[in-house]
């Protein structure tokens, strides 16, 4: 995948749904994993993990207690999918007999003008994550976890579909996400998984966090996630992106295609909303 459409299908996921998507969710990656951020795909590179970095360990020895283990939700028995082109996301009810395989069949998703939209559907979902409360503060000290990314939250499935679509030519289209085996060229890129009895099996989604001073994050505008509002306090805050507004083709938008974009962020930073 070029870095310029790694880079749109991560910004159009984490717009919609506040999640970092794993563009390779072959690749586990488990809570408490702490890493970087390629800042020309977007990509999260893992180098090693809370639990079992002993340097982490010898300095927030509670890392061994049970309590400070992964929780993990409840298995969700549904489907479910994001589509930046329309709702944000949806769920919908499959019979357990209809496999994963023939649901993607025939799928088709309306395409807005001159715009790219990002699909992401994961087939029994569950999601884990850090201990609620606790052990983020005690991590805020450790030198090693300085400017780095670590993994708050996972969404596993047990199958998966993503993707993008080209931009339609000056009017609404159709795209035809394809068989499973072709798409249609008016999707740029898919990749599939295919339901499996693990649900441990695809990593599709991430929480991240960063320690950071969070005032200096607020004051030059390093995050979203805050939606402009001053700091909390936290030692960690979730990072976005790593860069500015993009155009529709990955590259940095410019002035005028910011100012003319009803969904850019700077419109919505000060919204009690977001």
């Amino acid at each position: 995948m070029p870095p310029s459409e790694a880079r749109t299908f991560t910004d159009l996921i984490y717009r919609a749904t506040g999640w970092w998507p794993q563009l390779d969710p072959t690749q586990p990656v488990n809570v408490g994993t702490y890493g970087t951020i390629d800042k020309e795909t977007g990509r999260f590179q893992p180098i090693n993990d809370i639990y079992n970095d002993p340097d982490v360990v010898d300095k927030v020895p509670d890392l061994a207690l049970p309590d400070c283990a992964p929780a993990r939700g409840q298995m969700s028995q549904k489907e479910w999918v994001v589509w930046t082109g329309g709702e944000p996301q949806w769920q919908f009810n499959v019979d357990p007999a209809v496999t994963f395989a023939s649901i993607l069949e025939g799928l088709q998703l309306d395409t807005a003008p001159r715009k790219r939209s990002a699909f992401l559907i994961m087939d029994k979902f569950q999601t884990i994550s850090l201990p609620p409360r606790g052990l983020l503060p005690k991590l805020a000290s450790v030198q090693e976890l300085k400017d780095m990314c670590i993994v708050t939250d996972v969404r596993i499935c047990s199958g998966y579909l993503l993707g993008m679509t080209a931009k339609a030519p000056g009017k609404p289209a159709r795209a035809s996400v394809g068989d499973g085996r072709s798409p249609s060229a008016s999707v740029l890129f898919h990749e599939e998984g295919s339901r499996l009895p693990d649900p441990n099996h695809y990593t599709t989604l991430l929480t991240l966090k960063m320690l950071t001073n969070p005032w200096k994050s607020w004051l030059f505008g390093r995050t979203r996630a805050t939606g402009g509002r001053p700091p909390t306090g936290e030692p960690f805050e979730n990072i976005s992106p790593p860069w500015g507004e993009l155009d529709s083709d990955g590259n940095a938008a410019s002035v005028e295609d910011v100012y003319d974009n009803p969904d850019s962020p700077g419109s919505e930073t000060f919204s009690d909303d977001i």
